[in-house]
């Protein structure tokens, strides 16, 4: 054997070496890595709770996971309603849940809804189902609509176990721009686009109700916050043209009357109050657009909208239907309006669900509104049949404006100026000579007129 031989083996002696060390060594990290993940040791914060340390925008932004829930139970596929408030709640009022760009004009923004009444609060059913993916609309399609085209910017957290994240859209459908998602930084009080971006890849899920979920893949450390943006536009209703067309709620489509529909709360036990409540509205002429607005009317000029700290921690008791403690108390927060309300519509046979969002938010300047946890807003989607088309879903929000929001009155919501008279007699007739109440209510823009 040669030198030249005997050195060509050592050579190849301690390359096989190291090579070797090296394939064990990336089996033990990888090992320790996947046992990391699986025990979920690898967070350094809970995912989508309350953020410390967050980059400023015109202002110093205390933010919010992008999918908090400010309810112990309350989830993508729970709203329940008799459960105490969080003691807590208050000091989260002014978290900020994303970012919007323009500021005006302000809107109604969608992140949930439920199908299923369950007497103490609302549930997606088995029905709902989240297999399909998201249709985007191109930035020229958007363009041609000639209606606002916003930015949202939320404000996620990094890893593994973000999981599916509720994004804000807006009614009636889910018309996110395709390629707009980007991620960024604030510098000098703007956004600025990262270059390249840290979003390497993401999915979009609509359900049935037309809930969105995004779940993102980010470049960046576990527990690291990025700032996602992404853009959106919305289709103008005419609601003036589906009301004068609008037909009976029994009209409905099959699928929809017995999803949204009387057949669904047949199984609640409602008590004598609640059905007298309802039954007072009861008309068989009644198209469904008159159903709903003048119902709309009803919660609107005879019930207390309760927001101060004593009355909202007050909840019904275990068990009780919230219909029937909502009309004992005469009022109580935005969902327990929602909720009443779309089970009056169902009594009456108008199909609706209940929804929740935010709405309208602070202006920030510089063309920003900031959307916090104080903003959050419950409301109803009711079904319209019409003569000239299948029918379509209208906004309903069946509560008390606050003084000075009549400025404020989100897109999407039935306005102009109407009229509404209602009666007393719950058997919608009475003997001549016999005395009953009509009662009547004009309403511009959304708002009763009070002279």
């Amino acid at each position: 054997m040669t030198a030249t031989a005997t050195v060509s083996r050592r050579k190849i002696g301690v390359t096989t070496l190291l090579g070797s060390l090296i394939i064990i060594l990336m089996l033990v990290w990888g090992t320790i890595n996947f046992i990391q993940i699986q025990s979920g040791m690898v967070r350094t914060e809970i995912p989508h709770e309350r953020y410390d340390d967050v980059a400023p925008w015109p202002y110093n932004i205390d933010w919010g996971g992008s999918t908090s829930d400010w309810f112990d139970n309350m989830d993508y596929d729970n709203m329940p309603l008799n459960t105490t408030l969080p003691d807590d709640l208050l000091d989260y009022l002014d978290v900020t849940k994303f970012i919007v760009s323009p500021s005006t004009p302000v809107q109604l923004w969608r992140e949930n809804a439920f199908d299923q009444y369950t007497g103490t609060g609302w549930e997606k059913s088995s029905a709902v189902t989240t297999s399909s993916a998201l249709g985007l609309i191109s930035r020229e399609d958007a363009e041609a609509l000639g209606t606002t085209i916003y930015t949202i910017y939320l404000n996620i957290t990094a890893g593994p176990s973000v999981g599916a994240i509720r994004l804000p859209t807006l009614f009636p459908d889910a018309l996110i721009i395709e390629d707009s998602f980007v991620t960024g930084q604030i510098i000098n009080g703007y956004f600025q686009e990262d270059s390249p971006s840290r979003l390497l890849n993401y999915d979009l899920v609509i359900d049935d109700i037309g809930v969105v979920q995004f779940s993102p893949l980010l470049s960046a450390p576990t527990g690291e916050h990025v700032l996602v943006a992404y853009d959106l536009t919305y289709r103008n209703q005419d609601v003036n043209a589906i009301g004068a067309s609008s037909l009976t709620g029994d009209l409905a489509p099959a699928n929809i009357w017995s999803t949204y529909g009387p057949p669904s709360i047949a199984d609640i036990d409602f008590t004598q109050r609640v059905i007298d409540n309802i039954t007072q509205f009861e008309n068989p002429s009644s198209t469904a657009f008159e159903l709903a607005t003048t119902v709309a009317t009803y919660f609107q000029t005879h019930f207390q909208l309760m927001t101060n700290e004593s009355q909202f921690n007050e909840r019904p008791e275990s068990g009780r239907e919230i219909t029937d403690w909502f009309l004992e108390r005469g009022g109580g927060l935005p969902m327990d309006f929602a909720s009443a309300y779309c089970v009056f519509m169902r009594y009456l046979g108008v199909p609706a669900r209940y929804v929740s969002g935010y709405a309208v938010g602070d202006d920030l300047g510089n063309d920003y509104r900031a959307v916090k946890v104080l903003h959050m807003m419950f409301w109803a989607e009711v079904y319209i049949p019409t003569s000239d088309t299948d029918g379509e879903w209208i906004q309903i929000v069946p509560l008390p404006l606050p003084p000075g929001s009549e400025t404020q009155i989100p897109e999407n919501t039935p306005g102009d100026l109407n009229i509404y008279i209602w009666t007393n007699v719950t058997s919608g007739w009475v003997l001549t000579g016999e005395d009953f109440t009509l009662s009547a209510l004009l309403v511009s823009g959304g708002a009763p007129v009070a002279s």
